[in-house]
């Protein structure tokens, strides 16, 4: 039960972090005007507005950072919880990871300096992938602790 905990617990304080770590790059985007360039090129002067849909060139969108903030809670409860939060926690590295590509590769033309995509793409490609192995490994850690146990017998003749 120890590894499951500490798997979990793992897991919920990287979500944690990483969701304080996208608050911030949110609001420098806000403030910068930097509106996301996944799927087009956002509108600098509707970057508020856009990161609610689509985030930021440096933030998923803010109902993105709210799953990821309840699952980084949910994540260290018993039972169902667990499961279904580490899951949620995997789909949303994976999600980040393809929005940090799709950053970095935003045709041009860009409204954001090309630099802050290539840095805040490569870093949500680095944090997501993360986010993404840690929640594989507490699923696995939980499966495993779930599967019954095989007993060998050997004789000792």
């Amino acid at each position: 039960m120890k590894d499951q905990d500490s798997a979990a617990d793992r897991l919920s304080r990287y979500g944690w972090v990483l969701t304080a770590y996208w608050i911030v790059a949110a609001v420098v985007s806000l403030w910068a005007r930097w509106p996301g360039q996944f799927g087009g090129a956002g509108d600098p002067a509707n970057v508020g507005a856009e990161f609610l849909s689509r985030g930021t060139a440096a933030a998923p969108p803010l109902f993105l950072i709210a799953v990821l903030a309840l699952a980084a809670w949910t994540v260290r409860k018993s039972g169902a919880w667990r499961n279904t939060s580490a899951i949620v926690l995997t789909v949303l590295g994976l999600a980040f990871t393809l929005g940090g590509v799709g950053e970095i590769l935003a045709p041009d033309p860009v409204t954001t300096p090309r630099i802050v995509l290539y840095i805040t793409g490569s870093v949500a490609v680095v944090v997501g992938s993360a986010l993404a192995g840690l929640g594989v490994a507490a699923l696995m850690r939980r499966a495993a602790q779930g599967a019954p146990r095989r007993v060998s017998v050997i004789d000792a003749s």
